[in-house]
């Protein structure tokens, strides 16, 4: 599986930092870790899980200039967070701006459709003069780590950065607290969306093939995940087309189906594969996938199926097509000797 969820049913501090020291982070009431994510674009990219040792964290001449700017401007105040109807009104604010796909409900994005936050979490409130709420973060603590899970504020406030400058209060707060780390969650190469994250420094990265973590000038010696995939993919094409097998890349967006709803534990869980084109449209599809955890080829025979996504919004459910393992089978690691058994019609 290239994304993993659990649902513990009890999280101590000391439990939050050893999911989060091994590049988890929260989702509604779950925990989960995923490798790859589709951006807005629909490119796919790898997740690359960053954090700060608050301890060692120095601001730049702008961020000093940001900290005094708006906290001239602005109240903060640090506490549980309680979803009332005044977070719930400009979560709905903020909605009509960002980016991605988000819950409609501010409570549905922390509880996930449970009745309470095992989580306790916190928040760090942003009011104007007036008293009004235009912007607050929220986070949860460990034993040793902050976990940062959304900032949310007034798009008429989006010039001064309240977003990042949350983001800049929650180090203070990890700092303050003796705590060793705050958690930002990933970034996506190739995707500069996330990129404010870096602009704290210093920042560590999560290593994808060591599983440790590193200084960030450590980063441009990586090769990521999804390079080595589609190196994969691409030599299993060039050795099927060298034997007059018609085939292509495919990409396969509903891959993360199996981990959200268990009724569909045997649809495909691979965002990109190999596909073996047929001649006639027949329900049955054959892929090749290339399995990253045992490092082998697998040849898999698939039938499509039709499921409704979730609905966005006020849009109606989306139709989508699922792809149903129907067999599967390790079939090696090398390209030419696959390509010469299919060649050979044993498939």
């Amino acid at each position: 599986m290239h994304t993993r969820i659990e649902h513990p049913e009890r999280l101590s501090p000391e439990d939050l930092d050893d999911y989060l020291s091994r590049g988890w982070y929260r989702i509604g009431q779950a925990m989960v870790t995923c490798r790859f994510v589709w951006d807005h674009d629909r490119v796919l990219r790898s997740a690359i899980w960053t954090r700060t040792p608050v301890q060692d964290h120095v601001r730049s001449r702008s961020q000093r200039k940001l900290m005094r700017r708006n906290l001239s401007r602005y109240v903060v105040r640090e506490g549980l967070l309680r979803p009332d109807g005044e977070h719930e009104a400009l979560y709905r604010k903020y909605l009509k701006t960002a980016r991605g796909e988000r819950p409609q409900r501010l409570v549905d994005a922390l509880l996930g459709g449970h009745v309470y936050d095992r989580f306790e979490t916190h928040e760090l409130s942003i009011r104007d003069e007036e008293g009004r709420l235009v912007g607050f973060s929220a986070f949860d603590l460990g034993h040793e780590g902050l976990q940062s899970i959304m900032a949310v504020y007034d798009p008429k406030a989006r010039s001064d950065s309240l977003g990042f400058w949350t983001l800049l209060l929650e180090v203070d707060l990890a700092r303050d607290r003796g705590l060793q780390y705050h958690y930002s969650g990933y970034i996506l190469p190739g995707d500069p969306s996330m990129d404010y994250k870096l602009r704290v420094s210093p920042m560590e990265f999560l290593h994808p093939d060591e599983e440790r973590w590193l200084p960030w000038e450590h980063f441009a010696d990586v090769t990521l995940p999804v390079e080595r995939l589609e190196r994969r993919l691409r030599a299993m094409v060039q050795a099927l087309r060298a034997r007059g097998i018609p085939c292509e890349v495919a990409d396969y967006h509903p891959y993360e189906a199996p981990v959200w709803n268990p009724d569909l534990k045997r649809a495909l869980a691979h965002p990109r594969v190999v596909r073996l084109v047929e001649p006639t449209t027949r329900p049955l599809l054959d892929v090749i996938a290339w399995d990253m955890e045992d490092e082998e080829y697998l040849l898999v025979r698939c039938l499509r199926a039709q499921a409704r996504g979730e609905p966005r919004g006020d849009e109606p459910p989306r139709s989508i097509e699922l792809w149903v393992e129907a067999e599967r089978e390790g079939v090696g690691v090398d390209p030419d000797e696959i390509a010469n058994r299919l060649a050979g019609g044993s498939r």
